[in-house]
């Protein structure tokens, strides 16, 4: 059989003749129909054959949902690799978000001196009929505030340090704000060009 000779109606009726018809047998000895129905039995062999695997189940999507189908997306990732990468994904996802919110946010040692800690702080108070506060040194500052705080940590009064780290509060000489015998909480700001880069922990004091 001549390969112009291969025409589908005539194949058909070929392959439609029960083995060992003449026709059919003088038909398989042509290479080229032989290979054609061979091909022709393969593709349509059982699956119970085991030449295909089932597919898998595609759970429908609920009605009236938009975008891409739920079934879809589920029937997707439902082999254990497929789960394994969207997990692996979903980890770097994860991951680069948190990143991105930590390089974004604000740093809370640039307000309130997580990183000087240890060497910036208020100390204890010396009350000899005066109260002194001394406090160290903060890395950088050029500057230094002494903060009043009431009972409800409201601010009462505020004293400009300069350079310094040593005030002196005297009775009869006390700053705007403060009265004698009060007890009150102070802390100590550090500052840089007029910007907060660090604050000690709030004491309490009694006001001479």
């Amino acid at each position: 059989m001549s390969e112009s000779s291969l025409d589908p109606n005539e194949v058909a009726r070929l392959l439609s003749l029960p083995p060992g018809h003449p026709e059919r047998e003088r038909a398989m000895r042509d290479p080229e129909f032989a290979s054609l129905a061979l091909a022709l039995a393969e593709f349509e062999a059982p699956r119970a054959a085991g030449r295909e695997q089932p597919a898998e189940p595609v759970p429908r999507a609920r009605a009236g949902a938009g975008g891409p189908p739920l079934g879809w997306l589920l029937g997707a990732f439902a082999t254990p690799a497929r789960r394994g990468a969207l997990a692996f994904a979903g980890l770097v996802l994860v991951a680069g978000i948190a990143w991105w919110s930590f390089a974004r946010s604000p740093r809370e040692g640039a307000m309130r001196g997580v990183e000087e800690a240890g060497t910036f702080a208020l100390l204890p108070p010396h009350d000899h009929g005066t109260a002194t506060l001394e406090w160290t040194a903060a890395p950088h500052a050029d500057g230094y505030r002494v903060v009043f705080l009431g009972p409800g940590l409201d601010e009462v009064a505020r004293v400009d340090a300069g350079t310094a780290t040593r005030l002196v509060l005297r009775p009869g000489a006390l700053p705007a704000g403060l009265a004698s015998g009060a007890r009150l909480s102070v802390e100590v700001v550090a500052l840089r060009g007029g910007e907060t880069v660090a604050t000690t922990a709030a004491r309490s004091i009694r006001i001479p």
